[in-house]
């Protein structure tokens, strides 16, 4: 039996239109094998997308089918021969048989094993933005279950699919307009502390990578918020620069150390005392270690997944707006504007 999916893949990719056919690739992942198809234009177009010939998001994974012929791209050229912009591929899964009451797990399977093949794609080309695909957070996808010849093996069941919609916007309102024309300057650290939380859940779907910016958000806010509260408190200049600036970085707090012992002196409190965000700053520091001295997170004997870095990228959230509640307003991140009164539909 084959399950053949075909997939939107997360960017153009130009491909020589050559005189002879591309070789598929074949591969094994966990007892199965996986034929990667040479990727292909799509018949989805712009305005199949948005605007008023939109086709359903039911419909349109159903585009991803190749174009037939494969249009040329007028704006690229290899080595002045004709280049074509392509945007899906195909991944069969084959074995004997499929539990089709395992419907997702089966579907997990298959991105699984395209995201093995694609990490390889990455690492030979330096694609920076070629990030792994998911059945929930990627673009379109179309699943069917087919027999040894290539018909349906169940000619009454629809086949399975994907259409996240994945248009990235913003709304703002004149009152956050009169906001921001009224705003002034963000303290530096807050800032830095809350960029980096936002790029981590941006780069979520890369675990490690997210996990050290959410770490490195945390460190660098208590560095900053611990600066601050030194100033509040009259701590003098030179004992802090002692404290913080000795040429043997060994001999400098640790972040831990600034968590607790340093902020309960200045402060008068430490990250301790809430238990629940201590645990999640030693588990997150112990992902962002394993991840930098082994290229993989690892808490305990389990490896992170996108789950539990989520939710440490959260946690490490509430850490930053923890330390915030303790400095001066000047001091914290601007608070979150509300957005009301839009309004969005899509046709489904």
């Amino acid at each position: 039996m084959i399950l053949r999916m075909t997939v939107e893949l997360p960017l153009v990719v130009y491909l020589p239109k050559i005189g002879r056919e591309w070789r598929p690739i074949e591969l094994e992942h966990r007892g199965v094998a996986v034929i990667i198809y040479p990727p292909h234009k799509s018949r989805l177009e712009p305005r199949s997308l948005y605007g008023e010939e939109a086709l359903p998001l039911s419909r349109q994974p159903f585009q991803l089918i190749a174009a037939d012929p494969q249009p040329e791209d007028y704006h690229a050229r290899y080595r002045e021969g004709p280049v074509i912009a392509t945007d899906a591929l195909v991944v069969e899964l084959r074995r004997d048989q499929f539990e089709t009451d395992k419907g997702l797990e089966n579907i997990e399977l298959a991105f699984e094993a395209l995201n093995v093949w694609l990490e390889n794609l990455r690492l030979v080309t330096h694609a920076n933005e070629l990030l792994p695909l998911a059945h929930t957070r990627s673009g379109r996808w179309l699943a069917e279950y087919l027999d040894d010849n290539g018909s349906p093996a169940f000619p009454d069941r629809p086949p399975g699919f994907g259409a996240p919609h994945d248009l990235k916007a913003m709304n703002i309102t004149p009152e956050v307009w009169e906001r921001l024309r009224n705003r002034g300057k963000v303290d530096p650290g807050a800032a830095a502390a809350a960029n980096l939380l936002m790029d981590a859940r941006r780069i979520s779907s890369h675990i490690g990578a997210s996990i050290v910016l959410a770490y490195t958000a945390v460190e660098t806010r208590i560095e900053s918020a611990l600066d601050a509260l030194a100033k509040l408190h009259s701590i003098d200049d030179d004992l802090w620069e002692w404290i913080n600036g000795r040429s043997d970085f060994r001999a400098r707090p640790s972040t831990e150390e600034r968590w607790d012992t340093l902020l309960k002196a200045i402060g008068g409190t430490s990250l301790k005392s809430t238990e629940r965000l201590w645990v999640a700053f030693k588990e997150l520091r112990r992902a962002r270690n394993s991840f930098a001295h082994s290229g993989v997170p690892v808490i305990g004997n389990t490896v992170v997944g996108h789950e539990k870095a989520f939710e440490l990228i959260s946690l490490a959230a509430e850490i930053v707006g923890w330390i915030e509640d303790q400095l001066p307003t000047k001091n914290r991140k601007p608070l979150i504007e509300p957005i009301e009164g839009f309004v969005h539909t899509f046709t489904l």
